[in-house]
């Protein structure tokens, strides 16, 4: 009964999140046609995250499916979850995170370099990614 649950609640997460994602916010057509639902459709997630809309309905529905850590990552990438809805969805999967990849190295352009040089003051930089903010840098590591 608890898994029965548990299957249930990953269901419902997916569908309001779902719901709340707007196909302008992944640069898809409004269309002509009226949408039945609000947000994307299964088949939009499915095919952002590069899974099978079989597999993504029974998972949305409850059913007993296997869902590797990977492909949660990619549904999570696609839905663009924030940090907290990731590690929820990995709770109630009853799977683990995928470590944190480092961050990528950034380029700066000579004249921002020539600024960062210049800067006597403390400072770090910052960059939005997924919901979260991540540190890039200071001067040290320039």
């Amino acid at each position: 009964m608890e898994m029965e649950h548990q299957r249930k609640s990953i269901g419902e997460f997916l569908r309001k999140r779902r719901s709340a994602l707007s196909p302008k916010q992944f640069g898809m057509p409004e269309g002509h046609t009226r949408r039945r639902t609000p947000g994307l459709r299964r088949e939009e997630v499915a095919d952002l995250a590069d899974v099978s809309l079989t597999w993504y309905t029974w998972l949305e529905q409850g059913r007993e499916v296997s869902a590797l850590p990977e492909v949660l990552e990619r549904i999570a990438d696609a839905m663009r979850l924030i940090s907290a809805e990731r590690e929820y969805l990995y709770l109630l999967t009853g799977r683990y995170a995928l470590p944190e990849q480092d961050p990528p190295e950034h380029e700066l352009t000579p004249a921002f370099r020539d600024w960062v040089d210049r800067t006597p003051y403390p400072f770090s930089l910052l960059e939005r990614v997924t919901g979260s903010w991540h540190g890039i840098g200071s001067p040290a590591t320039f």
